[in-house]
């Protein structure tokens, strides 16, 4: 949306507009939804009734704030939003890298260049808060000596991850998947301007309503060495710009769909010159021809889409019988007076409609075709809550990783057993296992065990690790760090427990049960009092 006042057209002044602003211009060339639309899906996929992310804090790493954890800048979910804005404001040059065309699976390939997003979000060199920085973070944040250096890394780790979900909120802006370059502030961005006004805080965006937070195990992606598990947020292969396009037979990646349904100011029927549009009832079609303004750059080579096709539009109906030819032109954003809201009408080989939303565009009193708020809140209202929940499905898909813990004492060996299972709903690989425990200040360090892994351990299986009890009177973790699923090598799965140390003796008495309960709940011990004198430690 890189479009300029027309009167710099007519009079000629683009030219040496474009090359004195270009430097200038850089830093808000390609960012997506503002700052503050950014921050309120970070909040609001945080708190998705589908993100698992604050009972696992709670649950499996003893955090009884959750996300609400203190640490260094704020808390961890201030710390998740911190990052959301920051990935367009830590450098000029990162926006550049906010876009993936599915069609092609590029980056931005239209005033300037940039890495796809998906590579750059997963694990790129010159990205120092990628999901790989997001993992060695999280790493520190259970290996690190001090209580203070462990609270810092995993807000560390939050605000990497905060980078990443920017990159997937970014999918559910149509320019980021089109290839349509976009200057903000100059003339601006309409769409993203829309949503700044409107869209800027939790409450506005959870009132457009949810939708589930999807996972993608088990898909496959467009780059070597970036699991398709991860790369399905952004495309599953489903869609790939095909003629004659009706639905989605999976849940699409977020760039598949928003490249599929959507238009954007440079990126209006590219494929479009003079065709024909059905009508009901046996009329005579509607002959269509679209020429395109002087700043509209629908028809360049490079923002050609075969859909959504004029074709599976609403367009024809407007028009009475005695009309059978019109013609339009391709204006884009802000576009006023407007008279007809054009619908997308996608219908399947029966003309079956399969797909619709109203206000894809509308065509104004003087022919022109584009947008304005009517349009830009439908957008919002189909795409924010898409960008939320599929943020959360990314929040999910870093915290998978979960265990369970069975302790047991062994009298004859005087040392502790803790039987470890795979909760992760996939398989854990090859890599390293490491029990931890904290000292009475929160220092922790590394414990003597013996690990029984086999190697690879499947969705429910259970392996054994045996260690001595200490003089430290401190909670327990058992960190992993190696495989998971597709994830290769840095993947990072933890758990702390506690150990209650207890010594009870008894001698007979009626017809009494003892009965011990572990933290789970389950029941670790039994003995019936009548039968005989009694000693247990656990």
């Amino acid at each position: 949306m890189h479009r300029f006042p027309r009167s710099l057209v007519r009079n000629g002044a683009l030219p040496l507009l474009a090359s004195a602003l270009a430097v200038s211009l850089l830093p808000s060339l390609c960012r997506s939804y503002e700052v503050d639309t950014h921050r309120a899906l970070s909040n609001v996929a945080l708190r998705h009734a589908d993100c698992i992310v604050n009972d696992y804090l709670k649950d499996q790493l003893i955090l009884p704030d959750g996300y609400l954890t203190a640490v260094s800048g704020g808390t961890l979910a201030s710390r998740l939003e911190d990052g959301a804005e920051n990935e367009d404001t830590d450098s000029f040059s990162r926006p550049r890298n906010h876009f993936f065309n599915p069609v092609t699976n590029r980056g931005l390939d239209d005033i300037f260049s940039g890495t796809p997003s998906l590579q750059w979000a997963y694990d790129h060199p010159d990205n120092q808060y990628d999901w790989h920085a997001a993992r060695d973070a999280y790493f520190q944040a259970f290996t690190a000596g001090s209580k203070t250096d462990r609270a810092n890394a995993l807000g560390n780790a939050f605000y990497a991850l905060g980078h990443v979900i920017h990159l997937v909120q970014d999918l559910g802006q149509p320019q980021h998947t089109r290839n349509d370059a976009h200057i903000t502030y100059f003339p601006g961005a309409p769409y993203e301007d829309f949503c700044h006004n409107n869209y800027n805080t939790p409450g506005s965006i959870t009132a457009l309503g949810s939708i589930g937070a999807p996972s993608f195990m088990g898909s496959t992606g467009p780059f070597t060495g970036v699991p398709g598990d991860f790369s399905g947020f952004w495309d599953t292969g489903q869609y790939t710009g095909q003629a004659g396009f009706t639905v989605f037979g999976a849940t699409p990646g977020l760039a598949e769909y928003s490249n599929a349904y959507f238009l954007t100011d440079d990126t209006m029927f590219g494929t479009w010159r003079t065709g024909f549009l059905r009508r009901p009832g046996g009329l005579p079609g509607l002959q269509v021809r679209l020429s395109t303004a002087l700043e509209n750059n629908s028809t360049s080579a490079n923002h050609r889409f075969e859909n959504p096709s004029l074709a599976n539009t609403s367009l024809s109906s407007f028009y009475p019988a005695s009309t059978t030819r019109v013609t339009l032109q391709r204006e884009g954003e802000d576009l006023a007076n407007a008279q007809h809201y054009v619908s997308l009408l996608v219908r399947d080989a029966t003309g079956t409609v399969v797909q619709s939303m109203p206000n894809l565009f509308h065509v104004n009193n003087s022919g022109e075709i584009g947008f304005d708020a009517v349009t830009y809140n439908t957008y919002a209202g189909r795409l924010l809550p898409r960008a939320a929940g599929y943020s959360a499905g990314m929040l999910n898909f870093f915290f998978r990783g979960k265990l369970d813990i069975q302790v047991r004492w062994q009298n004859a060996a005087q040392q502790y057993r803790i039987a470890i299972t795979n909760r992760s709903n996939e398989t854990m690989g090859a890599g390293s296992w490491t029990l931890y425990q904290d000292d009475d200040s929160g220092n922790r360090s590394p414990i003597g065990a013996t690990f029984s892994y086999p190697g690879t351990l499947s969705n429910g299986a259970s392996f054994n690790c045996d260690f001595a009890a200490t003089s430290r009177t401190g909670p327990y973790t058992l960190v992993f760090h190696g495989t998971l699923g597709n994830e290769q090598s840095f993947a990072v799965v933890a758990k702390t427990f506690e150990i209650v140390r207890v010594h009870i003796t008894w001698t007979p008495r009626s017809d009494q049960d003892l009965l011990m309960w572990g933290p789970d709940g389950t029941i670790i011990a039994w003995f019936n009092l009548a039968t005989a004198n009694g000693e247990l430690d656990n």
